[in-house]
């Protein structure tokens, strides 16, 4: 099951009705803060938290805040009287409208409880199809359950809570990797203790029969761990209380032993989200032993660059289809490469990232007449300088703009580019520059061009000190 398009109508900050085509493998989502990046991925949830529901396990609904509400500009004429509500305009309903590569599309709606409903409401479609096509997984367990999960910007918290809260109140087997998939929290206690449950069947496993036994299904988790997080190996529980153990080694320097808890942000972050998506392919199809990553999923993580050294944005969803031999140290595993039938949809405030993927993976968003829209990005990223594209993806600056050495190194250019460079004014701003940084190298570049414009129109200055 892979996503072809998601369609919002007046959801959250998207009024009317923006059509966003997805990424079979990698939609990244990029725009300034506030633009919509969050909400595109609340409202996936939303539209694929019936899947959850069906199996009858915790997935995602609708609210009457997701309806699209407009709210009046203050002004000195605003009677600040009743609720934010009363002095507002909402829509009549909010509909979420999902279809997959296989032609399946159904779709989600939620209506303003304070207004009737009118023609003006297009009819919905409703989720017969899906049901069917889900009825048919719920009937067969040797049929693939897909994974459908969101990662919110908390995922790193590892020991928030001892239950999920919510969600199933009774065994309901494999359909249980589908409990609160949607809620964007990693729950680590259920991996955990999966992870213990697992590793004890192992250990009788060895001492009874063989020796030399591995779980197929945890050693592919351990091999994926391994993949996405570098220099860790080794991952385990010790017992009362529970706990994970994981041997890690940074570049030269010695093996240590540590908690997982022990780990950086960025360790953690990444570790919770793997595991907790291997852990709920184990258990929705366990018939697929060694080969629970190939499961189908469709997974949403917001700030997938989140709390990662620039090194490791560079290659946390990278794209790269040849394998080329290099001297440089072996690469992070991409995301995509460990789980090679899972479609990411993802959001990103990160140029570095932006350039390990190709321009048909990546989506802007942008605030315009009231409203969200999205646009593809033209101009090329793959393998891109990280600056090129931070200015024409991002629309950010590679140097800060309100900084005082840009602003003077700007206006030095412009004295250069009005053949200005031994005035006054522009002997001053050269001297601050070197004051303010010696070692900048446009400071060369920009000797250099004053000496090439000297060669051109044969004036002379001081600009050789």
């Amino acid at each position: 099951m892979k996503l072809k398009y998601v369609k919002i109508e007046n959801f959250r900050g998207i009024r009317d009705e923006m059509f966003l085509p997805l990424h079979p493998r990698l939609t990244i989502l990029v725009g300034d803060n506030a633009n919509g990046k969050t909400t595109i991925l609340e409202a996936l949830a939303t539209g694929l938290g019936i899947i959850p529901s069906y199996f009858s396990v915790k997935g995602k609904g609708a609210s009457d805040d997701d309806i699209h509400q407009y709210m009046p500009t203050l002004s000195e004429n605003f009677a600040l009287s009743g609720s934010l509500k009363n002095q507002s305009e909402q829509a009549l309903y909010m509909r979420i409208t999902l279809e997959t590569l296989e032609g399946l599309l159904w779709d989600v709606s939620k209506y303003n409880s304070l207004r009737k409903k009118d023609s003006k409401i297009p009819k919905a479609i409703g989720y017969k199809k899906l049901h069917e096509f889900l009825s048919q997984i719920y009937s067969d367990t040797h049929r693939e359950l897909p994974i459908v999960a969101y990662y919110g910007t908390n995922r790193a918290i590892l020991s928030s809570e001892t239950k999920p809260r919510g969600g199933s109140k009774k065994n309901t087997g494999r359909f249980n990797a589908l409990n609160n998939s949607l809620t964007g929290i990693s729950r680590f206690n259920d991996v955990k203790n999966w992870f213990a449950e697992e590793e004890d069947i192992e250990r009788r496993n060895r001492l009874e029969y063989d020796d030399k036994y591995r779980s197929p299904v945890l050693q592919t988790v351990r091999e994926a761990q391994e993949l996405l997080l570098p220099g860790c190996t080794h991952l385990r529980t010790i017992p009362k209380p529970t706990r994970l153990l994981v041997d890690f080694k940074y570049k030269q320097e010695p093996t240590e032993t540590l908690l997982l808890e022990q780990l950086s942000d960025g360790y953690r972050t990444t570790w919770a989200l793997v595991a907790d998506l291997a852990r709920r392919m184990a258990v929705a199809n366990p018939h697929l032993n060694a080969n629970i990553l190939q499961t189908e999923a469709i997974v949403l993580i917001d700030e997938v660059d989140l709390h990662l050294h620039p090194n490791w944005q560079q290659q946390i969803v990278a794209i790269d289809e040849e394998d080329i031999e290099s001297s440089d140290e072996r690469p992070i595993a991409s995301l995509l490469k460990v789980f090679p039938n899972t479609q990411f949809i993802v959001t990103t405030h990160s140029d570095e990232l932006v350039t390990s993927v190709k321009p048909e993976n990546v989506v802007r968003l942008f605030r315009t007449d009231g409203t969200i829209r999205a646009q593809p990005v033209s101009s090329y990223t793959y393998g891109a300088k990280s600056g090129r594209v931070l200015e024409r993806v991002m629309e950010g600056s590679e140097r800060p703009r309100h900084n005082t050495f840009t602003k003077l190194l700007n206006r030095y250019y412009e004295l250069i580019e009005e053949d200005e460079w031994d005035s006054e004014i522009a002997k001053k701003i050269k001297k601050r520059l070197y004051e303010l940084s010696p070692d900048e190298p446009e400071l060369i570049s920009a000797k250099m061009e004053i000496r090439r414009r000297q060669v051109i129109s044969g004036k002379k200055g001081h600009e050789e000190s």
